[in-house]
């Protein structure tokens, strides 16, 4: 099973979920995700995956990322780095923000700093994505 789908069927059974549903929720047609998780629809595209990510209240990451893979990945000094970055942005942007939401941007910032060759931070994308998740009203 491909890690998009897993994701995604994850995502559905953790937040007690239909297909059908978060059919709706994402404004898909009748069946577009079921014929996609049941392997019918091989490459749906980016802008199907976006829907069904903001209708499950998730980056794209979340869906397309091995998350397996990368909790085998554990780089203490870096996490320790991040938390650091993450609390003086939100000191410095005078931001108070739920534990959801600051849980989100950690993960976030420590997952794509894992990534980078060497892993490291970059300060513009811890940035960015404490903007993208301090202006979502639903958290």
């Amino acid at each position: 099973m491909n890690v998009l789908i897993k994701n995604i069927r994850k995502k559905i059974i953790e937040q007690h979920l239909t297909v059908r549903a978060l059919e709706k929720k994402g404004g898909l047609k009748n069946a577009a995700l079921h014929n996609f998780l049941s392997g019918r629809v091989k490459n749906p595209s980016l802008e199907k995956i976006l829907s069904i990510a903001k209708a499950l209240d998730c980056s794209l990451s979340d869906l397309i990322e091995d998350h397996q893979a990368l909790a085998a990945q554990w780089d203490p000094s870096l996490y320790s780095n991040v938390l650091s970055l993450v609390a003086s942005l939100l000191e410095q942007q005078n931001l108070y923000l739920t534990k959801i939401q600051i849980d989100k941007i950690i993960e976030e910032i420590y997952s794509y700093s894992l990534k980078l060759a060497p892993p490291s931070l970059d300060k513009n994308f811890a940035n960015w994505v404490i903007e993208k998740h301090s202006s979502k009203k639903d958290l």
